[in-house]
C-alpha cells in the first residue's frame, strides 16, 4: 500500500467516524468525545463505546442504578434496591 493509498484510507475512515458520531444521542456523543480526547476513534470503536454507554443508561439518559451501598451515620452498610 503505498502513501497515498494509506492517506486515503485513514480520512475515509475520519470520515465514517465522524459521520457515526453525529448519528449518536448527546449522551453518548459526549461520553464518546470525552475518551477521544486529542485524538479519534475508529468506527468499531465508537460502535463499542456507544453500546457501554446505552446499556448502562435508561432512554432518557440517566445512570442506570440496579442496587447502591448506603452508609448509616453509625458507619454500618445497608442495601438499597431501587432503579431510578
Amino acid at each position: 500500500m503505498d502513501d497515498f493509498d494509506r492517506v486515503f484510507s485513514l480520512l475515509m475512515a475520519l470520515e465514517i467516524s465522524d459521520k457515526l458520531k453525529s448519528c449518536l444521542p448527546a449522551g453518548a456523543l459526549n461520553y464518546v468525545l470525552s475518551l477521544e480526547g486529542n485524538d479519534w476513534f475508529d468506527s468499531r470503536r465508537i460502535g463499542e463505546l456507544t453500546d457501554t454507554y446505552i446499556s448502562n443508561h435508561t432512554i432518557a439518559e440517566k445512570p442506570k442504578h440496579i442496587s447502591s451501598a448506603y452508609v448509616a451515620s453509625n458507619g454500618s452498610v445497608t442495601q438499597n434496591d431501587y432503579q431510578k
